[in-house]
């Protein structure tokens, strides 16, 4: 019987197997020692060895130090014994690199069974085992987060929620493994959700909103969910992603607010109209006081029966100031005020004011300093510019000491503003009355010092910067003085004049 063709063939095939064998895995061949006798090519290309260096060697040459002597003892034992072992090692490269192999090692034994040679057949596992590493520290760190994370397949079913989203849904983590996403959306709402996945996984690719949610007790939970898809490496949705925070408490807050605003707003209008309409209908017989007033005061020629009328005549014009500025807060507040913007002169403007306070300064014994000399142009409104200086300015004089000094000048500002300081060496505002400063009605202690005023004349300043896009602000140290500054957009000599009102602001 001719065994040649028969062997051949077993040669044949045997060559063939572990050329496959060779592509796919680590192999190496020891005597009953350890010593290598053999290694292929891909033990060579990933411990970056060559054959040479490899061949008279034990495995030792790749110990990485990353195991205990127990593992190599039971493995010696177990393949001595003629076992198989399974296992995976940590190796070391030639360059000091690690990597990781799943290991098999089958002892070949004689016909008394005595083992004569082994086989190692690994397979590099090392990008594996990264890869789960890196799956564990982000699952680590997906857990830690306190948003809601849940990834699901193209159909919707869950394969992955972290702690947070569990706990914001009310149920376990394992209770959602496999459970549908729409199983948590209120059923009223499930065809528009549907329709809103089905045009993110086709069209969008990415949405950011409020989703209502469904909790284990049947609760709902108002979402801020950003839903999105991840593809495959063809580029087609694979899997579908939402990350999501409960805001139902941020939600009922923002609506307490804006209906507390609503109710503010509603009252502050109604507030003004009662202040408007009581205003005007103090005037008209506030107007026939006045005018007798001033007749009775040419007509009496006694002294004591001529202070009475002067006095009547005092406080008549005092409420009829305090009358004009409700009006003006009034129709500012209500947004009526319409101002016309245009290219001002400040410093014409202050020159003008001091002119008409200049009575008032004289009776102080007040020296007032105009340190701005060339046209100064901002754009705002010419009138309402005048009733601000003049504001500022008679309140650095009246809170001055007598024999005092005020100074105007011109400070440094933003770029494309125009700033002017109005500096007196008066009273000062203690630090604790500083943010009562511009409300209306708050005088800051002046009724007691005897200074007039009503006590919205800073409020009305500051209103009617507010809506020439300008600002008001104050440096105050008590019983040194006070610098307050007023603040304009700078304008050409040539713009022209573009009316405006309150709402526009």
């Amino acid at each position: 019987m001719n065994l040649h063709p028969a062997m051949e063939t077993a040669d044949s095939t045997l060559a063939k197997m572990r050329l496959a064998l060779d592509h796919h895995a680590i192999v190496s061949v020891t005597d009953r020692h350890g010593v290598i006798t053999q290694a292929n090519d891909r033990f060579c290309a990933i411990s970056g060895y060559e054959r040479e260096e490899l061949i008279g060697r034990t495995h030792g040459i790749l110990k990485s130090g990353r195991h205990g002597e127990t593992l190599y003892r039971d493995l010696w034992r177990t393949i001595a014994s003629g076992q198989v072992w399974h296992g995976v090692i940590c190796n070391r490269r030639k360059n000091g690199g690690y990597y990781w192999v799943k290991s098999t090692i089958v002892p070949l034994c004689d016909a008394q069974g005595s083992v004569q040679e082994y086989v190692s057949i690994r397979t590099d596992i090392t990008d594996r085992l990264l890869a789960q590493a890196h799956s564990s520290l982000l699952t680590q760190v997906l857990d830690l987060t306190d948003q809601g994370v849940v990834i699901a397949d193209r159909g919707g079913q869950m394969i992955y929620t972290n702690h947070a989203a569990a706990s914001l849904l009310g149920h376990a983590t394992s209770d959602l493994q496999g459970r549908s996403i729409l199983d948590f959306v209120p059923p009223a709402l499930k065809r528009r959700y549907l329709q809103r996945l089905n045009r993110i996984t086709t069209c969008d690719f990415q949405w950011q909103g409020k989703v209502p949610l469904l909790r284990a007790d049947g609760t709902h939970m108002i979402s801020s969910s950003h839903v999105g898809v991840v593809a495959n490496h063809e580029g087609t949705p694979a899997f579908i992603f939402n990350i999501f925070s409960d805001c139902s408490d941020e939600m009922a807050r923002q609506a307490a607010l804006h209906a507390a605003k609503q109710s503010a707003e509603q009252a502050s209008a109604a507030k003004t109209a009662v202040l408007s309409n009581i205003s005007h209908e103090l005037r008209t017989p506030l107007n026939a006081i006045l005018g007798f007033g001033q007749l009775l005061s040419k007509d009496l020629t006694q002294p004591r029966q001529a202070s009475f009328a002067r006095e009547i005549l005092f406080a008549g014009q005092h409420l009829m100031s305090l009358i004009n500025g409700l009006l003006d807060l009034a129709q500012i507040e209500s947004g009526q005020d319409v101002m016309t913007l245009e290219a001002v002169d400040l410093v014409d403007q202050a020159q003008a004011c001091l002119s008409l306070l200049h009575p008032l300064a004289c009776d102080k014994q007040i020296s007032v300093v105009n340190t701005m000399l060339a046209p100064t142009w901002v754009k705002a409104d010419r009138l309402r510019v005048r009733q601000v200086l003049l504001n500022l300015l008679s309140n650095a004089i009246k809170y001055s000491h007598t024999s005092g000094h005020v100074t105007l000048a011109q400070v440094a500002a933003p770029e494309g503003r125009v700033r002017l300081a109005i500096t007196d060496r008066g009273f000062g505002i203690p630090p604790e009355q500083m943010s009562e400063l511009f409300k209306p009605f708050n005088r800051l202690g002046a009724r007691a010092r005897g200074i007039e005023g009503t006590g919205i004349g800073l409020a009305i300043c500051k209103k009617l910067l507010d809506n020439m896009d300008g600002h008001i602000g104050v440096h105050s140290v008590e019983n040194q003085g006070s610098t307050f500054w007023m603040e304009l957009p700078a304008a050409s000599p040539c713009e022209n004049a573009a009316p405006t009102s309150a709402w526009a602001s």
